[in-house]
């Protein structure tokens, strides 16, 4: 029998988690159907201001907006991610060459050797350990925000083509206006 002190810590996601997560996301979503609005009305050279939404139905078009952006940006995304993983995996390869990791000690010699003998302050070191997570903040912070505006851009094209096919479908007499 083993004791509970061996088994693996499992981190659960809390109820708190997804409730801070939720504003976060229904943000995100609230802009994409705004943009998928603005792209749809603008199709047709309408005003944004004269057909106003209520939330409910922003959030819903933002919802079906990503679902229907398609699969051309799905797989750019897709392809984007799989050369970032070989780019990757290409230097872990080549650093744990000997040749690579001899040019790499040398290098290392070459700036200790032109940096004084001076020590960095104890504050130096605990803002360096610091700044791991502040760089893990800001880069996930600019991921999201980068996501989140890729979306709504491909929300807006979306509007203004599913705009175009109701144009079409008018003219050709095939749903009622």
């Amino acid at each position: 029998m083993s004791s509970p002190e061996s088994k693996p810590a499992v981190k659960a996601i809390s109820i708190q988690t997804l409730l801070t997560v939720l504003p976060v996301l229904s943000g995100g979503l609230y802009v994409i159907g705004m943009t998928y609005q603005e792209g749809y009305l603008a199709g047709f050279g309408v005003e944004v201001s004269l057909f106003a939404l209520p939330t409910d139905r922003i959030l819903f078009l933002g919802l079906t907006s990503l679902i229907s952006v398609g699969i051309q940006p799905l797989v750019y995304s897709v392809l984007a991610v799989l050369a970032l993983v070989s780019a990757v995996l290409i230097a872990a390869v080549l650093s744990s060459l000997p040749a690579v990791q001899e040019r790499q000690a040398r290098f290392t010699q070459w700036i200790n050797s032109k940096r004084g003998t001076n020590k960095a302050a104890p504050s130096m070191i605990v803002l360096m350990d610091k700044s791991e997570v502040l760089y893990g903040y800001v880069v996930g912070i600019l991921a999201i925000t980068f996501a989140l505006i890729l979306a709504a851009v491909f929300s807006s094209k979306t509007g203004k083509e599913h705009a175009e096919i109701d144009i079409k479908k008018w003219s050709d007499g095939r749903t009622r206006i």
